[in-house]
């Protein structure tokens, strides 16, 4: 199982198996990958664009991240929480990104809760390390898990009282006013996965 996992590169280093030889996804998991995040700006940009991710590869929103960040303006919350809706108009027909309405929609009402959520506790940073496990090492022979119990109770302090199920939340069109919605709510689940071309998001990249 643990030789499964990994594999030599073109250069001859030892990487995990998913990133392959695209240079785009091995910079991506030699520079990025597995580094703790603690700027509040980069941690709402990986939340945001792990919620595009869904039905697609990483990969694919890696090579559309700089339109991403073009198109959303750096993924300032300040700035995304004013976004009206001109700007979602704008968004969908922008080519360069992910044209989900659902999604973008979702990303303009994370940034208006992030920013209670900051002037509650004073960062997004602080308030995900509550919910940070005993241990964040994993092995090659480590179990890969979708969720952990520590993820599981971050996805319910994110979202409203009676969650939407995994299977819709992430097309919903409709936000819950007054909650985080559910592509952020669903990012509260891959504070540990591992599985390919994903993420350690919210408390690692």
């Amino acid at each position: 199982m643990a030789a499964e996992r990994l594999r030599t590169g073109v250069d001859g280093v030892v990487r995990c198996w998913w990133c392959g030889d695209d240079p785009l996804y091995v910079r991506y998991h030699d520079d990025e990958w597995g580094h703790e995040v603690v700027d509040d700006t980069r941690l709402f940009e990986k939340l945001c664009l792990e919620g595009f991710q869904s039905g697609l590869s990483w990969l694919t929103i890696l090579r559309k991240r700089d339109n991403f960040r073009v198109a959303f303006d750096g993924f300032d919350a300040s700035v995304v929480a004013a976004y009206g809706p001109d700007d979602v108009q704008r968004l969908l027909a922008d080519a360069g990104i992910v044209r989900h309405r659902g999604k973008i929609e979702s990303t303009v009402n994370n940034a208006r809760r992030m920013l209670e959520l900051e002037a509650e506790h004073g960062s997004l940073y602080r308030w995900v390390q509550q919910f940070r496990p005993e241990s964040t090492r994993l092995t090659v022979d480590s179990e890969l898990r979708a969720t952990c119990p520590e993820s599981v109770a971050m996805s319910k302090a994110l979202g409203p009282s009676e969650q939407p199920s995994p299977s819709t939340s992430m097309n919903s069109n409709r936000v819950p006013e007054g909650s985080l919605s559910p592509t952020l709510i669903m990012d509260g689940l891959v504070l540990l996965r591992m599985d390919a071309g994903s993420d350690f998001a919210g408390l690692l990249d």
